[in-house]
Formats: C-alpha cells, sequence, structure tokens
C-alpha cells in the first residue's frame, strides 16, 4: 500500500482544485524538462511527422510579429518547428495521427505559437518592470535543466530494459543516451533549449508577483472555504465511513475515536499476491483464504525475527527503517468503520487498547505488525494553518488574476501578426 500523508497546505491545495493564471504558456510548461519523462514512449522519426515540417519554409522566416516591437520580438519558424516537433515528438504522434483529427492538431500549433508569443511579452515586460533573475534563480534554472534531462533518461532506460530484459545495465544506458541524442537532435532542443523553457515559467512567475504586488483577499472567504472543506469531510465519512479517505481530510476533520498506527509489513512476494488479488476479484474467497494461510510459512522466519524486536522493546519507528517492505510510509490513520486498508487490517488496528500498544494481522499483502502511536486528532492550530494556506492561496489566485488582466492588455499593445499559412493554421 502507498499510502502517505499530504502536508496540511498541500492536502488543502489538493481538495479546493482551483485553477490558477488563465493565461497559458503551452510550449514552455508542457514542453518543460521535467514533463518531458513521458518522451520513452516516442521515438517519432522526421519523416513520420506532419507536412507542416517538410514546408521547406526557411528556418529565419517570421511566423510571427509584433507590429510595435523590435527584431527581439519576432519568432523565428525554426523557433516553432522545435516546439512542435517536441510536441509531435512526447506525444508519440505521426503523420496518420494528424490526418485522422487535424483539427486537434491545428489547435496544438495555434496554442504553440501562443505560447512563444506569451514568452516574447513576458520577456519584454519583466525587463521594463526592472526584474531580473539572481545567480541563485539561475542556479535553480539550470538545476531544473538536469532534473528534467536525468527524468528524461531513467524513463528510457526503464523503457529499454522492459523491452529486452537480456541487457545489461551499460547496455540500457547506452541505449537510453543514444535514445535521448535522438530525440534531442531530431528536435533541434539544446540545453540552452531547455534552460529557456524554464527560465520562462519563473520569469513569469516572478513578473507576476510584481504586477499583482497589491492583490488583496479576505481571509474570511479562507474561513468559509475551510469549513465548506470540514462539512464535505463529515459528510463523505457519513456517507461512506468504509471507503472514508481519511488521509486526504487530516488537516482538515478527523472522526472521533480514530488512530494513527505505524506499520511493518512482511509482505508475500508479487506472485502470491497477485494470486490472492486474483481470486479475490473472482469471488473465489475462500482459495484466497487458503492461498493465503499456505503462503505465510514463506514469511515466517521474517515475521518473528522482527516481532522478537518488537517485545523486546527496540524502537518501532527505527524497525520500520529496517524491515518495513511497504513502499509507502509505514503510518496510517485509521477511522472507525473503515475498511480502506483491509478488514483484518483496521480490526487489529482498532483492537489494541491502548496507546505504545502492538499486535500483528494477516492480510493479503502478508502480515502487519502495528503499533498504535496515538489518538489521531486535528487541533486549533493544524486548522489555523490550514485556513492561512487556503489564504495564501486565494492570494496567490488574485494575483494570477490580475496577471491575467494585465497580459489580455500588453498582448493587445503589441498587436501580433501570425502567417496562418507557414504554420499549417489556414
Amino acid at each position: 500500500m502507498k499510502i502517505s500523508r499530504p502536508t496540511a497546505a498541500a492536502a488543502l491545495i489538493m481538495l479546493l482544485s482551483l485553477t490558477g493564471c488563465s493565461v497559458s504558456f503551452g510550449s514552455s510548461e508542457e514542453n518543460s524538462a521535467s514533463a518531458a519523462a513521458d518522451s520513452s514512449n516516442a521515438q517519432t522519426s522526421s519523416e513520420d511527422t506532419a507536412s507542416v515540417l517538410f514546408s521547406g519554409t526557411p528556418s529565419d522566416t517570421a511566423a510571427a510579429y509584433s507590429e510595435i516591437g523590435g527584431e527581439e520580438m519576432k519568432i523565428t519558424f525554426g523557433e516553432f518547428l522545435t516546439e512542435y516537433k517536441f510536441y509531435l515528438v512526447k506525444n508519440g504522434i505521426s503523420a496518420n495521427d494528424e490526418a485522422a483529427s487535424p483539427e486537434a492538431y491545428t489547435e496544438a500549433r495555434q496554442d504553440i505559437i501562443d505560447s512563444l508569443i506569451a514568452d516574447r511579452i513576458v520577456r519584454a515586460k519583466f525587463a521594463e518592470y526592472g526584474l531580473s533573475l539572481t545567480a541563485e534563480d539561475k542556479q535553480s534554472i539550470q538545476t531544473s535543466v538536469e532534473a528534467g534531462i536525468s527524468a528524461m533518461r531513467e524513463s528510457l532506460k526503464a523503457g529499454a530494459a522492459a523491452a529486452d530484459s537480456s541487457l545489461s545495465e551499460e547496455e540500457i544506458k547506452k541505449q537510453a543516451d543514444e535514445q535521448l541524442e535522438q530525440l534531442f537532435t531530431s528536435c533541434g532542443i539544446t540545453n540552452d533549449t531547455l534552460y529557456g523553457w524554464q527560465e520562462a515559467l519563473l520569469m513569469k512567475q516572478k513578473l507576476t508577483e510584481k504586477v499583482g504586488e497589491n492583490a488583496e483577499c479576505s481571509y474570511s472567504d479562507a474561513e468559509k472555504q475551510m469549513n465548506d472543506l470540514i462539512a464535505l469531510a463529515k459528510s463523505e465519512y457519513n456517507t461512506d465511513p468504509a471507503g472514508y479517505q481519511g488521509q486526504t481530510y487530516a488537516g482538515i476533520w478527523i472522526p472521533e475515536g480514530s488512530r494513527n498506527i505505524q506499520a511493518i509489513l512482511v509482505s508475500f512476494d508479487y506472485d502470491t499476491y497477485s494470486q490472492i488479488t486474483s481470486l479475490r476479484a473472482a469471488g473465489k474467497d475462500e482459495e484466497a483464504d487458503s492461498l493465503r494461510q499456505e503462503s505465510l510459512s514463506g514469511l515466517q522466519d521474517r515475521y518473528e525475527q522482527i516481532m522478537a524486536k518488537v517485545v523486546s522493546g527496540e524502537e518501532f519507528e527505527q524497525l520500520m527503517t529496517d524491515f518495513n517492505e511497504d513502499e509507502g510510509n509505514g503510518t496510517f490513520l485509521v477511522t472507525p468503520g473503515t475498511e480502506l486498508y483491509g478488514a483484518e487490517f483496521a480490526e487489529c488496528a482498532m483492537g489494541i487498547s491502548a496507546p505504545g500498544g502492538t499486535a500483528a494481522a494477516v492480510t493479503d499483502y502478508g502480515y502487519y505488525i502495528l503499533h498504535y502511536l496515538s489518538a489521531a486528532e486535528v487541533t486549533e492550530d493544524t486548522l489555523k494553518a490550514g485556513t492561512e494556506a487556503i489564504f495564501l492561496h486565494l492570494l496567490e489566485q488574485e494575483k494570477s488574476s490580475i496577471f491575467s488582466a494585465e497580459y489580455e492588455k500588453w498582448k493587445a499593445d503589441y498587436a501580433y501578426v501570425i502567417d496562418p499559412d507557414i504554420l499549417g493554421l489556414g
């Protein structure tokens, strides 16, 4: 089970599901280095992509220009082409895909040129407002670029390993490096390209802060949203206590009687777990129970070794670090009536008499050794911190709204002219 408790602020923002700035930076945001990890699925060659790529248009031809801006505001066809090639490759799109749904890719090309225009305008206004990037900012950008390249490489390595299990680690790395180089070369991407995408994002963030520096919002709005979230949590629990996602609302509201439970999993191997799961799905619970019981013998030595340490009083948290085979963090919020982690897990957790106590449960995952850490509750300080997190989020929304309004004015002032023919927008 991969269960972890988000921070209060992160959980609140996730729950609010509020949108940010409406100005799209599709090419810069969607094509940022970190977002490109999915590129392992897309080794489309240039010969297979859309016809707009082979129009013969010189790369220095103006794809868009501002009627009031200088040469630095011009966007060349070559710049557009790099973005569009990357979009196609990243999404594994071929000429056949585009031919089957031309409107969708026309829209994608429009989004890309709009994003390049936004990039130019933001850079111009960034300088006009007297803003600059610090040495720390530049280092952060470069770190993001390197992390993105690393993510792409790891994704390609995973794809190579999955495609051919006989490859050595060195062969997998070599293949991934070659594919990554091919990807960059075919799209015309360099480290400077990736740096520029990240740089534009940071400039937009700083410009948003500057333009929205006088933004205001009401703290009472944050309090109302907090109250609405609490009401939602209570409603979901009352409607379905067995399936209640308590971790999601942990910083907002917790049902009375809930517990923080630490756990150490001594797990079945993947094949055994898969067989048990398949039997459950087929409604063959007796067979699943029988297989589970038979398979416990393979866990017994590890289980008894850990239990001996638990009984002797060794620190449970350290034992979790040393022995836990759960991929999550090993700490769970268990609410009364829940079956989210399985009935056996919940019954065992709620059956421990007092904080500090331990017990073990047999589950479809294997043995779970549980430790009753503490009663779970939301304190006034937690609620206050959560409300302040909502307030800050609303304030950021207001800043983004102000930025969006200003951006629309800037866009009108720069009066960009787009060549629809060379961009395939006609």
